[in-house]
């Protein structure tokens, strides 16, 4: 049975223009842009981490922001963690590792500051929209009525839910994997997998030093990067099935499910910055969505607790797997 509704969505024409439609909008993000050329010789490597005090970071961002004193406290507490990772990445010398070179800043902000977080979000919106699509094919259809009746045809709602899955993960898969092997055609990483990525030729937020929670090399970095985007991913799969099953008429599904999402980026922004309400309003899915750059770092003003964006995925998925579960039991008791 998940053949057949894996067939029902992945044969619409309209699915298959927008995987391209993304590809090709991400290939010419990629190819088109000439690199910088750099004025000279490249810069020597040099040891940042060393003697470096993180609480500078944490006081550039209260004095920036004017935050409160609670607030203010969260921020210092955050890189009160941060300065063993640093003296980690001292230690081993990281910041020497070459990466990319003087093109290193340019490249790693291309990839991961812009086409990586756009290829997240090109597969987000396709997940969401093969879940919508997915579990309201039988109510736009009108066949609803006649299947639903019965308790096998009740038990469709759970093929339906693994096929918005299936469907949903490979499509995005196809658009992150089709871009990173764009970046790669485009890029010669071969040097760089065993560089760390927080080389000194990189940097951060507003300038300030690439940090990451563990010592990532670039192929590490890139596979956990990914991993959080499937994650991602994830989450607006779950979030079109309850949806859907909630909202059964699939126009007012969309709009209902666009409304939430609205909700979900503007909300957190209403609250006081670096203040727990507020990172808990942003490890949303769209609010981690939003903060794709940051993964895996120190992140922003806002990302008060280590690896904000591992915790918010997985706080993510269980909430959403919880109303996925309620909403299953409620579709099999409703009368349709």
């Amino acid at each position: 049975m998940i053949r057949l509704e894996l067939r029902k969505v992945l044969a619409t024409p309209a699915i298959w223009t927008v995987v391209l439609g993304s590809l090709l909008l991400n290939a010419l993000i990629i190819f088109i842009p000439t690199d910088p050329t750099w004025p000279g010789d490249p810069p020597e490597t040099e040891n940042v981490f060393e003697r470096f005090d993180a609480q500078f970071i944490a006081d550039m961002y209260i004095a920036q922001n004017n935050l409160s004193e609670s607030a203010a406290e969260n921020v210092r507490t955050l890189y009160g963690r941060v300065q063993p990772v640093v003296d980690e990445s001292a230690k081993h010398a990281d910041a020497l590792s070459p990466y990319l070179g003087f093109l290193t800043g340019w490249v790693h902000r291309q990839v991961f500051g812009l086409i990586m977080p756009i290829a997240v979000g090109e597969a987000s919106l396709l997940a969401l929209t093969m879940s919508l699509m997915c579990m309201g094919h039988e109510v736009a259809h009108d066949t609803e009525k006649v299947l639903i009746p019965t308790v096998t045809g009740r038990a469709l709602w759970r093929v339906k839910a693994l096929a918005s899955a299936t469907s949903g993960l490979a499509l995005g898969c196809l658009v992150m994997g089709t871009t990173v092997g764009f970046v790669l055609v485009h890029w010669d990483f071969s040097q760089a997998w065993d560089s760390f990525v927080s080389s000194s030729f990189n940097h951060g937020v507003g300038g300030k030093l690439f940090i990451t929670w563990d010592r990532l090399t670039v192929a590490t970095y890139l596979l956990e990067y990914l991993a959080v985007g499937l994650g991602v991913v994830g989450c607006f799969i779950l979030l079109g099935i309850v949806m859907a099953t909630f909202v059964r008429n699939p126009w007012a599904a969309i709009v209902t499910t666009v409304v939430t999402i609205i909700l979900l980026g503007v909300g957190p922004r209403l609250l006081p910055q670096a203040s727990v309400a507020r990172a808990i309003g942003e490890s949303s899915p769209l609010g981690l969505l939003l903060s794709s750059p940051q993964w895996l770092t120190d992140g922003d003003v806002n990302a008060i607790w280590p690896h904000f964006e591992t915790w918010g995925v997985l706080g993510s998925v269980l909430i959403l797997v919880v109303l996925t579960l309620v909403a299953g039991c409620r579709y099999a008791k409703a009368e349709l």
